[in-house]
């Protein structure tokens, strides 16, 4: 509460500080557009807030009003950011006693970060990124040498804008990474299995890989942000698994699967996502919750083993035979800053591992940051991205 109520106070702070400052001398045209501007941001939450008391009402049209949603959330944002960051940096000239150089960086500063949202919410929401990564390992057997891997998660169909120009890129650019395997690491729908169309079906069927496409669930996949009653969660997983199903692709629920190359075979294992005790009611009995003993049933020590888990949260205390992890779920929230090699995120005040590679020991995490997006339509710094991992045996 406290995390969402201090913005709203440095906003109401900021508005009242430009108008004693600046604009109650102005004329009446200046004052009038600026009451108006600040009157915006308010009828936007109080928006939203009416969206989450009726957003279960059978006669609104969920998906629709969730992607108006984004935007009334980006454009709340737009308008209050840049207010709040010159009033930082207004109150601290004033206890510097340097106002005007201090009035003049908050105004600069203002103004990048609202090119910077207007970028992210452009070129930067759809324009997908191949980030390549190399994994070695001394488990891995001589004939997964070089074994490519093409790696993507959280596509939230629901909240995709260009959906099929999206979608087709991604085919396009999977396939012509030739990978050997295919991982998508959960997240396919952002409310419900309805937003796995035919068509998507089709286009996602397009994706080829060696050894086949292998998936796991996450948390929106579970159907626990949407109307339980009209379709109750258990329902909303099978759905997703048959247009798995119908697509080609592996689902791993709480599995493990081997693929083979001549004598050598590595294990593919997928685990649930851990859903909390508010959601458990309703999940057919837990049993799409996370499960790593059963995941793991039966696999040998010696086999080199990739995991999907959609969550980084349980590596690597809870996923004991995994020696790569894959996972998605941050999406860095949508906004990541990188200076001389460092990168930042309000993902970091969230999670212990929120982006790219981890190793403890001879074991490796790689959290991808995602391909689509929640709360807003913007990507600042953290381009959708699909991964390829070549493996290499040291």
């Amino acid at each position: 509460m406290i995390t969402f109520m201090l913005p709203l106070a440095l906003l109401a702070a900021a508005d009242i500080m430009i108008w004693r400052g600046w604009v109650r001398r102005k004329c009446r045209v200046v004052r009038r557009v600026y009451l108006v501007q600040i009157a915006l941001p308010w009828l936007l939450l109080l928006w939203l807030v009416g969206f989450m008391i009726v957003r279960k009402e059978p006669w609104l049209d969920v998906e629709r009003t969730m992607r108006m949603m984004l935007w009334v959330v980006w454009l709340f944002v737009l308008l209050a950011a840049g207010k709040i960051v010159y009033f930082i940096f207004w109150l601290t000239g004033r206890l510097l006693h340097r106002p005007k150089a201090w009035r003049a960086a908050g105004a600069a500063a203002g103004i990048a970060l609202a090119a910077a949202m207007i970028c992210g919410a452009t070129r930067g929401r759809d324009h997908i990124e191949v980030r390549q990564v190399e994994i070695a390992s001394g488990k891995l057997p001589a004939s997964f040498d070089g074994a490519r891997i093409a790696f993507f998660a959280d596509l939230h169909l629901g909240n995709l804008m260009s959906q099929q120009r999206f979608l087709d890129s991604l085919v396009a650019l999977t396939n012509g990474l030739q990978p050997d395997v295919v991982c998508f690491g959960g997240d396919m729908v952002n409310l419900s299995s309805d937003e796995l169309t035919p068509s998507v079906v089709e286009t996602l069927g397009r994706i080829r890989a060696k050894h086949g496409v292998f998936t796991v669930l996450g948390n929106h996949d579970l159907g626990i942000y949407g109307d339980s009653v009209a379709k109750p969660f258990a329902l909303n997983v099978i759905e997703i698994l048959n247009a798995y199903g119908r697509m080609g692709w592996t689902p791993l629920v709480n599995e493990s699967v081997y693929i083979s190359d001549g004598a050598d075979s590595i294990a593919i294992s997928g685990v649930g996502y851990p859903v909390s005790e508010r959601h458990k009611e309703g999940m057919a009995g837990g049993i799409y919750d996370a499960d790593p003993q059963v995941a793991y049933r039966g696999l040998p020590d010696s086999t080199f083993n990739i995991t999907l888990s959609h969550t980084p949260v349980s590596w690597p205390e809870d996923l004991p035979c995994a020696d790569l992890t894959l996972s998605g779920h941050t999406h860095s929230m949508q906004m990541k800053f990188t200076i001389f090699g460092a990168s930042f995120s309000p993902a970091r005040l969230r999670y212990k591992r929120w982006s790219g590679l981890y190793r403890d020991g001879e074991r490796t995490l790689y959290i991808n940051d995602g391909l689509g997006y929640v709360m807003f339509p913007m990507r600042i710094g953290t381009r959708p991205e699909l991964t390829l991992i070549t493996l290499r045996r040291r």
